[in-house]
């Protein structure tokens, strides 16, 4: 799962049998949750080991905990958090408060300063609050989202999570995830309308892919640096590195004012950061989410365009692009602005 690019996980934790177990049951009650369930322990030991491994330092990851109501024991929730994904890598309420001031921070900020875990309610549920936020994204069945350009009512100041359900109960009758919430099986439309968190149970390295919405597969095809360019290609709207830098091309082009309007520039030229062929008022740049990226798309005349990605290959990330902190606290949204050559947007897997 994590393996697979998955960022996000919900985890339906139950108290059963006398420990905290997880349980994806489809209803409101810990019916059919017993010894035979996975300990809620076990789930967070193998998230933290994967976190720890080498390779994955700077890996991050959102545990959204979907408890339905308030059980208690609170030291079956917060040790295991503490003890396999560390107090100091947690992103905590206090934290928040204190060191942020209220305002969420970006990855860049959480990897400067060791935080690599987010963990956040379904129903603000928080265990006294040692670890565990307030639920940030209101949450609809995925029958109720609507393709581009509706998108199921999402906009730049809300945030959005879409459920799948893929599961056929045995008590079909009583709840069906299918016919309750509709099954994911394709994230596109929801990558192109930047929905925050796209939820589903059933993950697979197929439905992965058509949730990237830059690198064209096996893209970047060289050891990307600071003379590497990168451009939009017209049939497949993905993105490529080109051999040839020299050759002419449009620029894509942001207006400075509204990071949502796109152009093409007139002139072409070759890929050159110090030659703005945009018009004033628009800058040379990429789209740093899927929705940005249908909206150039859009602006294209036919022809692939050059993207601007020098700044993220020498670190000299764009301020207006990249702050410190920001208040709007989406976590997905973070991603996409700062590692858009990954998954164009967090999965959810539901256990």
């Amino acid at each position: 799962m994590l393996n697979m690019g998955v960022r996000a996980v919900a985890i339906d934790n139950w108290w059963c049998d006398d420990a905290m177990r997880v349980a994806h049951l489809g209803t409101q009650l810990a019916l059919g949750c017993g010894k035979f369930n996975v300990l809620f322990a076990d789930v967070i030991a193998d998230i933290g080991q994967w976190m720890h491994e080498p390779g994955n330092e700077n890996e991050f990851i959102r545990i959204t905990l979907d408890e339905k109501y308030d059980q208690g024991h609170d030291a079956e929730v917060n040790g295991p958090l503490e003890r396999y994904l560390g107090h100091d890598e947690i992103l905590s309420p206090a934290d928040l408060r204190d060191t942020y001031r209220g305002l969420w921070p970006t990855l860049r900020r959480m990897k400067e300063d060791g935080k690599r875990v987010v963990v956040v309610s379904s129903d603000d549920t928080l265990h006294q609050g040692k670890y565990i936020h307030a639920k940030r994204c209101e949450s609809f069945p995925f029958n109720e989202f609507t393709n581009y350009p509706l998108c199921g009512g999402k906009t730049d100041s809300n945030c959005r999570r879409f459920r799948g359900d893929a599961t056929h109960y045995i008590f079909d009758v009583i709840y069906d995830g299918p016919t309750a919430n509709g099954a994911i099986t394709d994230l596109s439309e929801m990558v192109k309308c930047r929905i925050n968190l796209p939820a589903t149970d059933m993950v697979t390295p197929q439905l992965m892919m058509t949730g990237v919405y830059t690198w064209a597969y096996g893209e970047p095809s060289i050891q990307l640096d600071e003379d590497s360019c990168v451009m939009l290609n017209h049939a497949d709207f993905r993105w490529y590195t080109s051999p040839d830098c020299d050759q002419s091309l449009s620029y894509a082009c942001q207006s400075s004012t509204d990071p949502n309007d796109w152009l093409v520039s007139e002139s072409t030229g070759p890929y050159d950061v110090t030659r703005d062929l945009c018009p004033i008022g628009y800058k040379f740049s990429l789209p740093h989410n899927g929705f940005r990226q249908q909206k150039l798309k859009e602006a294209m005349k036919g022809s692939s365009v050059w993207l601007n990605l020098t700044p993220w290959l020498t670190g000299n990330f764009p301020i207006t692009d990249a702050p410190l902190t920001s208040p709007l606290g989406n976590f997905a949204n973070y991603l996409r602005t700062f590692y858009p050559a990954l998954l164009s947007s967090i999965a959810y897997f539901v256990f």
